[in-house]
């Protein structure tokens, strides 16, 4: 995808309103849901994933293009474990998790 110039035409305004969404489940409960709109970021960094779990990371694919992140040593570490994440991938998670569509982790 190279960068064009800007077009007086209307038609690629129906893709502005595309969105991805991702949702951080917290240990303690908490649940953040949020859009990351295009022509702004699409996606996270390294650092921004590892500061989010507080360590390593892990990514595991859970459905079609989605992955869960997490704290790669979340157990050993002693991090909480967190029961909604767990339940809704289907294995035990501890800590800080993301829930997204695999394009925005770069």
């Amino acid at each position: 995808m190279s960068a064009a110039a800007p077009s007086s035409s209307s038609s690629s305004s129906s893709s502005s309103s595309l969105f991805a969404v991702y949702i951080v489940y917290h240990a303690d409960g908490r649940k953040v849901r949020d859009q990351v709109l295009p022509g702004g970021r699409r996606g996270f960094t390294l650092q921004e994933l590892q500061a989010l779990v507080g360590g390593y990371i892990a990514i595991t694919h859970i459905a079609n293009d989605m992955i869960v992140v997490y704290n790669e040593e979340g157990q050993l570490m002693g991090l909480p474990h967190n029961e909604f994440a767990s339940k809704a991938v289907g294995f035990t998670l501890c800590g800080t998790v993301l829930l997204c569509p695999e394009f925005m982790v770069q």
